[in-house]
């Protein structure tokens, strides 16, 4: 935290609060692969399971060029995830996002792979997966999924000019990523 002009205009430090999704990619560590974006310069981290209980989690490593990050959390007891192969999916085949949008709780939208190779302008990396499969404010971090229950994609970003068009980072760029954070 800093002190502003806006902490005298409301009378004090402010605590500033992100919302968004992850997943655990090893449950032994207990590491959990979220975006950047999600957890920006916090200095607390804190990760609630699907049955509402709270864990701190530390930072173990995070990119801002790809928007990715990895943290850790001790006592968690959630499983895995699998991770797939993005490449074995064909466009048009379906996927399913999951998050926390707009901070509603868990939630899984259904839609199908409708590009890939997707650029949005930022770095040489930009290569998303884009869906109609709808992804929302919140819903950054959490997985994409193929029809077999393997993540294909970290849910990373939206049009903002319109509806149904997600971006997610391919897990063959999340796994290369992890290797390097970790």
């Amino acid at each position: 935290q800093s002190r502003s002009y806006w902490d005298s205009f409301f009378g004090g430090p402010r605590r500033w609060e992100s919302l968004g999704s992850g997943f655990v990619v090893d449950e032994q560590r207990g590491l959990i692969v979220t975006n950047q974006h999600v957890i920006g310069s916090a200095t607390e981290i804190l990760v609630m399971d699907h049955e509402g209980q709270v864990f701190e989690a530390q930072l173990v490593g995070a990119d801002e060029g790809i928007d990715l990050a990895v943290l850790q959390v001790q006592g968690l007891s959630l499983p895995a995830v699998e991770l797939g192969a993005s490449q074995q999916i064909r466009v048009g085949e379906d996927v399913f996002a999951v998050g926390n949008p707009y901070g509603h709780g868990h939630s899984v939208t259904r839609g199908i792979l409708s590009a890939r190779a997707r650029s949005l302008g930022r770095d040489e990396f930009d290569l998303f997966l884009q869906t109609d499969a709808a992804i929302n404010p919140g819903s950054s971090g959490g997985p994409l999924f193929d029809a077999e229950g393997r993540v294909i994609g970290v849910n990373t970003a939206i049009d903002a000019r319109g509806e149904s068009i997600g971006f997610a980072m391919p897990v063959e760029l999340v796994r290369a990523a992890m290797a390097l954070l970790v």
